[in-house]
């Protein structure tokens, strides 16, 4: 029952369903605690007797008992710990780091008594992504030592998952930590003003994304693959921005846009067309459709063509927005990228205007799960953004 209740509880987080998603992973905790000091009193009480056994066969029998009530309660740790993990996710999924980095602590440190290497990679690498999340929220807020921090510990866990995974042969988990090292690295790209530097950040990402695509195949592991052609996408438009600061007043050249199309943006769309008529279809794959939209949208930006790009990005950050599961998720992610090129458009009105697209389409627009809801009702925190930037517009002229 804990097991079910458990991934009960973690699929209602992925289609966004966070309530009933708690609930069910408190519930399978709760009997988990339960049954691992219950077992605990057990072997204690096994422990008792031994101390005071008469003859060598009841000793050899206690001792047998003592050995099976380990194992269960082994196992049953071990369970608890997972809990604890799925609990770090679930909060993870709806941005609330702190809480999340909380349970996944908590679950690293049962694995590690336990010395369950498999699910400290597991704990690892989740943690290693919040921590890489608050470091990108805090350097948009301009917070940049404690930035620095948490980006220090989010390479920190990232790195240890990936030297367990190498020293055991976990290769089947191992593209996800490559796929985090490499957003991790993307990052940094945000944080230079430094074309060489920046040059350097977006080919270790590579590397590492690149490391990830090779081992999600090997596994055959088609979600995997589908994030990492995704990331590697996301690497288009920056190779785009790079250019434009070394040639200043200079349009992308059409050459130039075609290079990053084939070796970025082109991958996630041949990858996408390739598992369209898979048998079983990702679940999440409208949601890496709408990636591919948005991506095409930032290098249709870069290369100037407002109004494009703007159709492409109301078409995918509305389209993530209507999955209120992994889709808002990432359009939380992403939601800083469309308020940095709002930011950049040449002029006020132009500003204004694509917020008002926003806010009409939003309120247009319903969620996949409720057709009574608005996608601006289901998200207010990003439509209250839009609003402010048509009242505080002159702050952008």
């Amino acid at each position: 029952m804990p097991t079910i209740l458990n991934d009960m509880g973690y699929a209602l987080s992925l289609t966004g369903k966070y309530k009933r998603g708690q609930a069910r992973i408190e519930m399978a905790a709760r009997f988990r605690e339960e049954n691992r000091d219950e077992l605990a009193k057990e072997i204690a009480a096994i422990v008792e007797k031994q101390a005071q056994a008469e003859n060598r066969e009841d000793e050899r029998r206690l001792a047998q008992q003592k050995d099976i009530l380990e194992a269960q309660l082994y196992e049953a740790t071990r369970a608890l710990g997972t809990s604890y993990n799925t609990w770090g996710e679930l909060f993870r999924y709806q941005g609330i780091l702190d809480r999340a980095t909380g349970y996944y602590a908590e679950a690293l440190g049962i694995f590690k008594k336990l010395n369950a290497y498999y699910w400290q990679v597991m704990a690892l690498s989740a943690r290693g992504e919040a921590h890489r999340q608050l470091a990108s929220n805090l350097y948009a807020q301009e917070r940049q030592e404690s930035s620095r921090h948490y980006d220090g510990l989010a390479f920190k866990d990232i790195e240890s998952s990936l030297t367990l995974c190498q020293d055991y042969g976990f290769v089947e988990i191992s593209a996800r930590g490559y796929r985090r090292m490499g957003r991790l690295l993307h990052d940094r790209f945000f944080r230079t003003d430094d074309p060489d530097k920046q040059d350097r950040w977006l080919a270790e990402s590579l590397t590492f994304l690149n490391k990830g695509l090779q081992a999600a195949r090997d596994r055959n592991d088609v979600l995997e693959e589908l994030e990492i052609l995704a990331e590697i996408a996301f690497l288009g438009d920056d190779h785009a921005r790079i250019y434009k600061d070394r040639h200043p007043g200079k349009s992308l050249p059409i050459k130039k846009r075609k290079e990053i199309e084939k070796n970025h943006v082109g991958r996630l769309r041949r990858g996408i067309k390739k598992h369209k008529e898979d048998e079983q279809v990702v679940y999440h794959f409208r949601v890496f459709e709408n990636l591919l939209k948005l991506e095409d949208a930032a290098l249709k930006y870069e290369s100037d063509d407002y109004d494009k790009a703007l159709k492409g990005y109301l078409d995918s950050f509305t389209g993530l927005a209507q999955d209120l599961g992994y889709g808002s998720a990432r359009c939380h992610r992403h939601f800083n990228h469309l308020l940095e090129c709002i930011r950049r458009l040449p002029d006020n009105e132009s500003r204004k205007q694509w917020c008002k697209q926003f806010i009409s389409r939003w309120e247009e627009s319903v969620t996949d799960q409720d057709k009574s809801q608005t996608v601006a009702a289901a998200h207010p925190d990003l439509f209250e953004k839009f609003t402010l930037y048509i009242d505080v517009g002159f702050m952008f002229s």
